[in-house]
C-alpha cells in the first residue's frame, strides 16, 4: 500500500478525532457555565456534523484511489490507525458522559465505550463510517437519558448475521437517505417486525408463561416427594 494514501488516511481520522476533541472542550465549557441543555444540543448537532463531513471525506479518499487505479488497501494495514484514533474519541467521549452523568445523579445508564464495542475491524470506508455513527449516536442518546432523568437503558448492541439480500435492500435505502446506517435500518425492521407480530409474539409468552408454571408446579411436587421421604 503506498505510503501517501495511508498518509492521506490517517490525517482524515486525525482531523475527526481533533474536531471531537474540540466539540467536546466547547461542551464542557456550557457545562461549567450551567448550561446543561444548551451543551446537548451543541453535542448532539456538532457530532452529526462531524460525522458527515468524515463519511464525505472517506468517500473523496476511496474516489481518489479508485481513479488512480491502486484500490482500496487492506484492512489490516489500517488496523493500527483506526483502533488508535477510535479508541481516543471514545475516552473524549466518556470524560464528556461523566460530566454529564454527575448532572443526573441517581440515573442508571451504561457508556458504551470502546471496549465494549465490536472489535472486528471494519472491512470498508463505509463500514468505518457506519460503526462511528453507531457509536456517536449512541452515546448522543446516552447523554440524553441523563438529560432526561430517565432511569432505563436506551439500546443494546447486539450482533446479527443477515441475508446478502436483505443487507443488498438495506444498503440501498442508506443509498438514497432513507436510513443513516445499517444499525439504525436493521433496529426500524426489528420494531416493525415486532409490532406487526404483536399478536402472535402475546400467544408466544403466554404459552410460555404457561409452561413456566407447570415447571414450578412440578419442581415443588418433586421437593415435597422428596422431603417426605427423607422423613
Amino acid at each position: 500500500m503506498g505510503e501517501e494514501f495511508k498518509k492521506e488516511f490517517e490525517k482524515v481520522l486525525r482531523e475527526f478525532e481533533e474536531r471531537i476533541k474540540k466539540l467536546v472542550d466547547k461542551v464542557e465549557e456550557l457545562l461549567d457555565r450551567g448550561d446543561v441543555r444548551e451543551a446537548y444540543r451543541l453535542w448532539r448537532g456538532g457530532s452529526r456534523d462531524i460525522l458527515r463531513d468524515l463519511k464525505g471525506s472517506l468517500k473523496e479518499l476511496e474516489k481518489a484511489a479508485k481513479g488512480a487505479g491502486k484500490g482500496i488497501p487492506d484492512a489490516d494495514e489500517l488496523k493500527s490507525i483506526v483502533n488508535e484514533v477510535l479508541r481516543d474519541v471514545s475516552n473524549y467521549m466518556e470524560k464528556l458522559f461523566k460530566r454529564f452523568e454527575g448532572i443526573g445523579a441517581g440515573v442508571v445508564v451504561s457508556f458504551p465505550s470502546f471496549d465494549r464495542m465490536p472489535r472486528a475491524f471494519i472491512k470498508s470506508f463505509k463500514g468505518l463510517a457506519d460503526f462511528v455513527d453507531d457509536m456517536l449516536r449512541e452515546v448522543s442518546d446516552v447523554i440524553e437519558e441523563v438529560v432526561r432523568g430517565a432511569s432505563k437503558r436506551v439500546s443494546e448492541v447486539v450482533s446479527a448475521r443477515i441475508g446478502v439480500r436483505e443487507l443488498e435492500v438495506i444498503d440501498k435505502l442508506i443509498d438514497v437517505g432513507i436510513f443513516r446506517s445499517r444499525s439504525e435500518a436493521v433496529a426500524y425492521f426489528v420494531k416493525k417486525g415486532i409490532e406487526a407480530s404483536k399478536e402472535l409474539i402475546e400467544k408466544a409468552l403466554d404459552q410460555a408463561k404457561r409452561i413456566m408454571e407447570l415447571r414450578e408446579s412440578i419442581k415443588r411436587e418433586f421437593m415435597g416427594s422428596e422431603g417426605e421421604e427423607k422423613s
